[in-house]
Parts: C-alpha cells; structure tokens; sequence
C-alpha cells in the first residue's frame, strides 16, 4: 500500500509539471485573464494619492483586478510599477501662463503586435508612470473646457488624455492603469463601431468608464476617410446634411445612449474643413480637437485644439508632449514650429522672415526660381504651417512658385513655415524654415 501511494503521488506531479508547462496558446495567453464586463466582482485595487488638481476616483468592489504585464507567454513580468510619488499640490497661474499637452491613444494590447493605432499594454503604463512622478497634473475634460473658458486656473503644465474610436482594448488595457493612477480621461466614440462585437466596446463598458472617471465625447457616426468628404462641395445641401450626420447626429446618439453631456468633438484622421469648425458649436460642441501636435494655450483656436497622438512603434512623441520647456510648445518632428527669429531662407518668401504681418489670412509663398534642379511635379513639394499642420498648397510650375492661402484666419500671433522640395540627382528632400508674426492689433472679428 505503501508503494502504491509513493507511485500515485509521483504520477500527481509528473502531470502537474505536464500542465504547467502546455504549449496549449489559450491556456498560456494571457488576455484570457483580462477583466471582463460580466466577471465575478473583485477586489477594488489599493488606494492611490491623487494627483494635484485631480479628485481620487472612487472605488467599487467590482474594480477589475491590476494585473502585472507580461511581455510574452511564459515570462517574466516586464516591468513592475514604479513606486507612487507623494502628491505635490501645483501651484495655480493665470490662464495664460498654462500650456496643455493633450495626449492621443487609440489601441492597446500586450500580446498582438504594435502598430501605429496600437501601442503595448506596459509601454502604455510606464508613460502613464512617467507622468506621475514627474508631477504634471492630470486634467479632466470638465476641467480643460472650464480653463478654455476662462472660467478656471489650472497649474502651467497639464496633461489630458483622450483615447479615439472604442477599441475594446481601452477597456481591458487602458482604463484599469487609468483607475489605478486616478487619472480621468476622455473616450472620443465613433458610434457606429459601438456594438460590442469583436475588438468593439460594449455600451456597458463605457457606462462603467464613465462611473470611473470617463468623459464621452464624439468621434463622427462612422469615421469618414477624407476622400468621401472630397466628393462633396462643401457650401451645398448634400455636404451640410454630411455634417449633420457625423458631427451632430452622433453627438445626438451619445447623449441618449449615456445620458450625458456631450461637449466635444475629434475630426476623424484630424480632417477638417471650415464649414464643420463654422457649424461645430451649432451642435453643443465646446472644442473639437484635430491631430496637429503642439501645445494647447489659452488663445489656441477651441474647434482646432491640438494633439498628439502617441502610436505604438514612435515612444518619442510621448517624450516631446511631457517637453513644457520648449516656448510655444509645437514640437512635433518635421513640422514647423514655434520658432521666432529662424534665419531667412536663401530665396524671396512671403510673409518675410521675422516680419509682421497686418494681414490675418495672408498668402504664404516662396519663390523658388533660383533653385537650380527643381523638380516641378507637386509630389516633390511638401508645405507645414505651425497650427495647421500639413496645408494644401498649390505650385506655379511656371514661376515656380510654391503657396498657400489659408481657408480661415490665423488666430495664432507667432507663426512657422516648413517647406521641401526635391531636386534632380537627388533623393532626399531639402528644407527650409522661416517664421512671421500677425500683428495683435488686427481685430478678431
């Protein structure tokens, strides 16, 4: 009998090692763990100092467990959270003196790969790490509306965070980092994706969201490509009724589906176009925000609110956003920036360098004619204007003129130009850089 016992208690563990170590990719998968909308309560996650300006959220004893993230099945955690940094209170400044960076995500996983629209579950709480314990305050929508308003002072460096479209990641990746470090944030839907089927959120998930520290905001009906705006002329019926539907429909369904205030806007790919900024706050809209990554200010244009959207395989965005050194804040690689007193570039530009301009929609132009080589097809071209982003300019073939006109008036006082251009012989673009000012003293109106 002895024997017989020693040999079962052998073969327990000989299957046990067995099913430890199965190559079975469900048992080892480790989203298979992840909270669900329909999961057993749980222990509510440990207590956590809120950040300055940021009411802690409270708990609930269905709270989806923290769970360390793991880069692949089998090993070890790949990072353990940082220690929590003893909340400073921030100082409050007048509204011009803030600067907000506003942050954009819109997928997350720690298992499928990293894409532009997908960042890493444990990348995504490290940053989310970084920002605490450097101190800068976490603001919620309420609170950034408040400030663009006039009606609040907030501390001069602020984070929001908004997440775009309604991946279902946000709710298993995202939101429990979100709640743990007591930070609000805004989910920017598309409602036509709202179905919980697949990688889509469930209504349930955002209403949980929103009882956390979540603010809904509109991301169109169905997240039109630019191309099928294009097709329309904008000023006619059939563009207005386009409108309508993405901008002012869908902020219609979020309102009765959630039963909440929808004060916010995101152009979908960051497209926009004067009559949907004209017609934004015909539909409630406080802000829409594009995709142009800068710093927010006081003065910056409420329906072309910059961000930055962080993608998975680009961490440096990530870096230049939390960057408050940086005067006029628009730090994105590649693009024109807040720069004054650039040196001119070598050929006739307009507006001139370092100048100031008394005209609020000018005509940005640079005279190209002495480049010897110039490419003249308008795919070797490229034109960037600080506030606006990449611009549809036009090129004189003839004069060799490369211009812009701006469809709407240039709100912001310091402006930056970026130009490239290709040349024969030569496959890397040149670049030039010059900056103007628009004079304070045209009127607003």
């Amino acid at each position: 009998m002895k024997s017989l016992k020693i040999l079962l208690l052998t073969l327990g563990l000989t299957m046990g090692q067995a099913l430890c170590q199965t190559e079975d990719p469900e048992y080892l998968n480790p989203d298979r763990f992840l909270p669900s909308p329909v999961a057993q309560p749980k222990p509510a996650p440990r207590p956590v100092a809120p950040r300055p300006g940021v009411p802690a959220l409270p708990t609930s004893p269905s709270a989806p467990p923290i769970a360390a993230e793991v880069d692949e099945p089998g090993q070890q955690p790949a990072h353990t959270a940082a220690p929590i940094a003893e909340a400073v209170p921030a100082e409050l400044v007048e509204q011009d003196q803030t600067r907000v960076a506003v942050l954009c995500y819109h997928n997350f996983s720690q298992t499928k790969p990293v894409t532009d629209m997908r960042i890493r579950t444990s990348v995504f709480r490290q940053q989310m790490e970084q920002i605490r314990n450097a101190g800068i305050t976490v603001i919620s929508m309420d609170d950034f509306l408040d400030w663009k308003t006039g009606s609040k002072k907030l501390p001069a460096e602020c984070i929001l965070i908004t997440i775009d479209d309604g991946w279902k990641g946000t709710y298993t990746d995202a939101y429990p980092i979100l709640r743990e470090m007591g930070f609000p944030f805004t989910i920017f839907i598309y409602t036509d994706f709202i179905t919980g089927y697949g990688d889509a959120m469930s209504h349930d998930m955002i209403r949980e969201m929103m009882a956390h520290g979540a603010t809904v905001g509109s991301h169109s009906s169905k997240h039109l490509y630019p191309r099928v705006w294009k097709k329309l002329t904008q000023g006619t019926p059939a563009y207005a009724e386009l409108v309508q539907q993405e901008l002012g429909n869908s902020a219609n369904t979020l309102r009765t589906l959630f039963q909440t205030p929808v004060l916010t806007y995101c152009y979908p790919g960051g497209y926009n176009t004067p009559e949907m900024v004209e017609k934004a706050p015909s539909f409630n809209y406080k802000a829409a925000f594009t995709v142009v990554g800068k710093k927010t200010t006081h003065d910056s244009e409420n329906y072309l609110i910059p961000r930055y959207v962080i993608e998975g395989g680009k961490p440096y965005t990530f870096q230049r956003a939390l960057n408050f050194k940086q005067a006029g804040g628009n730090d994105t690689p590649g693009s024109a920036t807040g720069s004054a007193n650039l040196p001119p570039p070598p050929f006739p530009v307009v507006p001139a360098a370092n100048q100031v301009s008394t005209v609020n929609i000018p005509i940005i132009s640079a005279d190209l004619s002495s480049i010897p080589g110039l490419l003249p097809q308008l795919a070797n071209f490229d034109m960037k204007v600080s506030g606006f982003g990449r611009v549809p300019f036009e090129f004189d073939a003839q004069k060799k003129l490369l211009f812009w006109k701006p469809d709407r008036r240039i709100y912001n006082s310091d402006i930056t130009v970026q130009i490239q251009w290709k040349t024969a012989g030569g496959n890397l673009p040149h670049t030039a850089r010059w900056s103007f000012k628009i004079s304070p003293e045209i009127p607003l109106n």
